[in-house]
């Protein structure tokens, strides 16, 4: 992703209008302490690829689905389930 970033920013793409960097399901994990989404091994940095997008200019659209579970099972938005994934 970092990568991707860097090239979307270096090739002047940012300042046609291309500044936004979405990662798709994929990368929920688990449930925290405080129910808040943890990421997973593939994405296990989300804020700080977040920053990084940001210091690039860029902004970060993140999918999570607004129900307990999300099509893949993983964690969703919707607090109403902490349990880890089955």
């Amino acid at each position: 992703m970092r990568q991707f970033a860097d090239a979307l920013a270096d090739s002047g793409l940012r300042e046609a209008g291309y500044f936004y960097v979405n990662i798709d399901v994929g990368w929920q994990g688990y449930r925290g302490g405080r129910a808040d989404t943890r990421s997973n091994a593939k994405c296990p940095d989300i804020k700080g690829l977040g920053n990084y997008l940001y210091e690039l200019g860029l902004k970060f659209g993140i999918y999570s689905s607004p129900s307990p579970r999300n099509c893949l099972n993983r964690v969703g938005s919707h607090r109403g389930s902490t349990s880890r994934r089955r």
